[in-house]
């Protein structure tokens, strides 16, 4: 049961949400481009002016789902989540630096600020799927239904984020260098690209484990009530945060392979609707089927026959003993 305070952040954010996707429609209808004295555009970085009234309802709302998920992190004690509840605050952070552009779109600190934040953010919450879905495979003692190796799972698709994560990070440092802008743009289209590569690729690995539990577990995918039927729950909810993360990227692609100066670089409406809104809307399914529920020490629908203690990132105290069978598997 959600506790008060849970509750009353959740229903604050329903307004805030409501103003932010109302916004959206403006910022896709307009980009105001402020004109020299000869009438020409006056170009600054972006090739607009930022709507202060968006960023600032997305600031907030991705502010509230950051306070919201930090509420069940203390209530569930669920460190994976805390890699989710960085890129949440840090996210909101870019938007709110974003209000600060808009008055001053000229100067490159803010924007480069705003851009790294609001565009490296998505890693966190990706890494979160990675992991989370390892832990799932452990809890139920199901790595052998893998198409890789389960020791090689989390090694693999958290290494190719961490690489990812670096080349974005040097391409949107590069995009506000002078004369630097296209090589930036160039190689933050890679990392992103090899974001979603990967990203795809994992989506198919976990949707065949899936598939061949269907198969060969019946008892584990058919049954109704007890522990172990909780874990579908949990599953679905992490596929269903694939589909924003997916609609984020393909976004992201076509945007820098038009290069800074591109329609899509060039109309605000189009990041709201295609990265902030489904990137919100993934996370939130987290805000009610929070893994801490289903997973660690306090969970309340435990899955598998054993739940995972969890006391940091990368213990060996994370690891389950499912029937005392197993011994922890660090992947």
């Amino acid at each position: 049961m959600r506790s008060p305070r849970s509750l009353s952040l959740t229903s604050l954010a329903f307004p805030l949400l409501l103003t932010f996707v109302s916004s959206i429609p403006t910022a896709l209808a307009q980009s105001d481009v402020p004109l020299n004295e000869d009438g020409t555009p006056k170009r600054n970085i972006l090739g607009y002016i930022p709507n202060k009234s968006i960023a600032a309802a997305a600031a907030a709302i991705y502010g509230v789902t950051f306070l919201v998920l930090m509420w069940r992190y203390i209530q569930y004690r669920y460190h994976v989540m805390l890699y989710l509840i960085i890129g949440c605050l840090t996210y909101a952070a870019g938007m709110g630096i974003r209000v600060a552009v808009s008055s001053d779109p000229y100067t490159l600190g803010p924007y480069i600020s705003s851009t790294l934040l609001v565009l490296l953010s998505p890693v966190f919450f990706i890494l979160t799927d990675y992991m989370l879905f390892g832990r799932i495979v452990r809890a139920l003692d199901m790595e052998h239904y893998l198409l890789i190796r389960g020791r090689w799972i989390s090694r693999i698709f958290v290494t190719s984020d961490g690489v990812t994560f670096f080349l974005q990070c040097s391409g949107g440092g590069l995009q506000a260098t002078e004369g630097m802008a296209t090589l930036g743009t160039t190689i933050t289209l890679i990392g992103i690209i090899a974001q979603l590569v990967s990203f795809v690729a994992f989506i198919i690995v976990a949707l065949h484990w899936a598939y061949k539990i269907r198969k060969h577990e019946p008892q584990l995918w058919y049954a109704n009530g007890g522990g172990n039927t909780d874990w579908k729950r949990l599953f679905w909810a992490l596929m269903y945060t694939c589909i924003g993360f997916l609609i984020r990227s393909f976004f992201r692609s076509v945007e820098l392979s038009q290069g800074h100066t591109g329609y899509l670089a060039t109309h605000e409406g189009y990041l709201y609707c295609l990265d902030s809104l489904p990137l919100l809307l993934a996370i939130i399914a987290y805000v009610f089927y929070y893994p801490g529920m289903f997973l660690g020490p306090k969970a309340i629908h435990p899955v598998g026959t054993g739940s995972l203690p969890m006391s940091s990132p990368g213990s060996k105290e994370e690891y389950p003993l499912n029937n005392g069978s197993n011994a922890a598997r660090p992947y």
